[in-house]
């Protein structure tokens, strides 16, 4: 994000949705590192998807430490859902934020990085970015690629996508894609109705 214009300080609403199934070994240190970012206003939504371990305890735990973070317990996937997917609707649903994140819950923050990635956004007039790691046997080698989408909107058709690779190894692609580590949008490009199968 460092090598990108993020032109100046952004004040827009963003919400973070965390789905997490049996998370219980990474959830805290991954959700601490998400309440100690530098950002507001920030609602942190985290959706407890039919864990059977000690996942949803530790959200409530950390819920009543900070407001910001708000805790959905899903018991039952329904017909015709994937999982991960279901739990990203359901918490999405629930935020009103100008910006919506997804992220796993495994995922550690730098202080910094909602910030940064809004002013990638707003200074380059994105409705999407993917940012993910880069792949490296050394952690100390491993860089941030970001990947953007700029149709005149998210549900615009493939073909009208542009998208880059903020790497110079790396050539453009003519599609977008997603990974869920770090995916931002513009809320009011998203149509939840068109989510339901």
């Amino acid at each position: 994000l460092d090598r990108l214009d993020q032109g100046t300080k952004v004040n827009a609403s963003v919400a973070l949705i965390v789905p997490a199934l049996n998370e219980e070994e990474t959830v805290e240190t991954a959700m601490r590192s998400l309440l100690a970012m530098e950002y507001s206003p920030m609602q942190i939504i985290a959706v407890d998807d039919r864990s059977t371990d000690a996942t949803g305890e530790i959200l409530d735990r950390l819920a009543l430490e900070d407001k910001r973070l708000k805790v959905i317990h899903i018991t039952e996937l329904p017909s015709g859902w994937l999982g991960k997917n279901h739990a990203m609707h359901i918490g999405a649903c629930q935020s009103q934020s100008e910006f919506i994140l997804f992220t796993d819950a495994d995922v550690h923050f730098t202080p910094d990085a909602v910030a940064k990635a809004l002013g990638v956004m707003v200074s380059n007039d994105l409705d999407h970015l993917v940012l993910c790691m880069q792949p490296s046997l050394d952690p100390s080698e491993q860089t941030m690629l970001g990947e953007y989408c700029r149709p005149s909107k998210a549900h615009d058709p493939v073909e009208n996508f542009r998208v880059a690779l903020f790497d110079p190894g790396l050539e453009s692609i003519p599609k977008g894609l997603g990974l869920g580590i770090f995916i931002i949008k513009v809320l009011d490009v998203l149509d939840p109705g068109r989510w339901i199968p």
